[in-house]
């Protein structure tokens, strides 16, 4: 996987000095424990079964969630492949709302390449008698971004 230069961290810190950094000069400088574990869950998220279908879990916390699930396998046909992709397919620059024009293309590739890779694991680890097909989509495939879908085989 590619390596982002290290520069490209400094733009983010125009106004401090940061001469010689590199990526832990700047996680002890700028970053904290807290923001650490919140990006942890980016990488290493917990994953829920629902329905013999899995999904983030982040993306079932109420009861509208649940409904929207039912509504999803009635449109799908109960195809629970393609239940799993419309709400697996996770775009990356949209995970970061106002701040995804801080990266360029190549940047949110190797970003989702590296999602890709963590949660392939994390899947494999958390359900490791099921198989699942983690890939990222280009933005031709989207329709605008790129992204992150996973579903089982």
């Amino acid at each position: 996987m590619s390596r982002i230069p290290i520069d490209r961290y400094g733009a983010l810190f125009k106004e401090k000095d940061t001469d010689s950094f590199n990526q832990f000069d700047y996680i002890h400088r700028f970053t904290s424990p807290l923001l650490a574990l919140l990006f942890a869950e980016l990488f290493w998220p917990n994953f829920i079964e629902v329905e013999n279908m899995v999904f983030l879990r982040s993306e079932f916390e109420d009861k509208d969630d649940l409904d929207r699930l039912h509504q999803a396998i009635e449109k799908y046909d109960s195809d629970k492949r393609k239940v799993e992709e419309s709400f697996n397919t996770i775009e990356v620059p949209s995970l970061f709302g106002a701040r995804m024009d801080d990266t360029t293309d190549e940047e949110d590739l190797i970003l989702a390449k590296t999602i890709a890779s963590m949660w392939k694991s994390r899947l494999t680890g958390m359900f490791p008698t099921r198989k699942f097909t983690v890939k990222v989509l280009g933005p031709d495939e989207t329709g605008g971004e790129i992204a992150v879908l996973f579903y089982q085989k």
